[in-house]
């Protein structure tokens, strides 16, 4: 379907979108460029006609036909350098803005899934093994809601954010985008409640033998992995300390996935 894109006298088409509750707009020179950007932009994002406090992202196409740029608001972000790589900048730049100024969802690094019938949270930055932890607890029966970001409400509880697993070969740091059912997973659709957090980074030859943390420690922890702490730092803190009050907290370092397969699998027996 063509995009209902919104043409101005002298002007790049541009389309206005809502992504939990951020706007934002993208202009490109040509309409078949804003359709390739479309596809890319993350999950939750859709169309809006409302003009939202919106920052203006700026495609342009350069004339070697195989360069592109772009600015936001004006100002240079990334290129001349072909789309894949402009687009590579792009993304996580609107990722880390939708993720920072999100009214109503508190955005937290984390996996998140649903393993025999309790939510668990696994909070951690990127290279910590949260999408490979994710991944195999899908493939053990787990539903599927997040590797890269919790999202919880001011009431603590985690919403889906089902985008494909950024899964990396052993040894190398590119991620590669891998739909869900490619691993046999099925995405979780309802919010829910976290039954445990459990703060376990990946090291090699590791044993998982996780210790109890204090509700406070746990907040103060997350709160290091929680985009919208400079942005919001009591509405971040109230839904931590909403999903921590209720929940078994842990933390230790894991080796091999299985470790914590079979401890998950022994404490929420199917």
């Amino acid at each position: 379907m063509k995009p209902n894109v919104e043409l101005r006298a002298g002007a790049s088409p541009s389309l206005r979108f809502e992504s939990h509750g951020v706007g934002f707009q993208i202009s490109a020179t040509e309409t078949a460029l804003l359709e390739r950007i479309e596809a890319a932009l993350p999950v939750g994002t859709r169309r809006t006609n409302r003009f939202l406090d919106a920052v203006s992202y700026e495609f342009a196409k350069h004339s070697s036909q195989s360069l592109y740029s772009l600015t936001i608001d004006g100002v240079w972000l990334a290129g001349p350098a072909s789309l894949d790589d402009v687009l590579a900048i792009f993304e996580p730049n609107l990722i880390m803005r939708i993720a920072e100024r999100a009214p109503h969802h508190t955005f937290v690094h984390a996996g998140v899934v649903r393993f025999h019938g309790r939510g668990i949270l696994f909070p951690g930055y990127s290279f910590a093994g949260k999408t490979t932890l994710v991944a195999e607890l899908v493939r053990a029966g787990a539903l599927y809601y997040s590797d890269e970001y919790a999202l919880i409400d001011r009431d603590g509880f985690v919403h889906p954010y089902p985008r494909s697993l950024q899964m990396r070969k052993p040894g190398e740091d590119i991620q590669t985008a891998t739909p869900l059912d490619e691993i046999g997973g099925v995405a979780g659709n309802d919010p829910m409640t976290i039954d445990l957090v459990a703060f376990c980074t990946y090291k090699a030859g590791g044993h998982f033998r996780p210790r109890t943390v204090t509700p406070g420690r746990a907040a103060l922890e997350m709160l290091q992995y929680t985009m919208s702490a400079r942005f919001a730092p009591e509405a971040a803190l109230g839904a931590l300390q909403c999903v921590v009050t209720n929940a078994t907290l842990l933390k230790g370092t894991r080796g091999d996935t299985s470790q914590v397969i079979d401890f998950l699998t022994r404490r929420f027996p199917a």
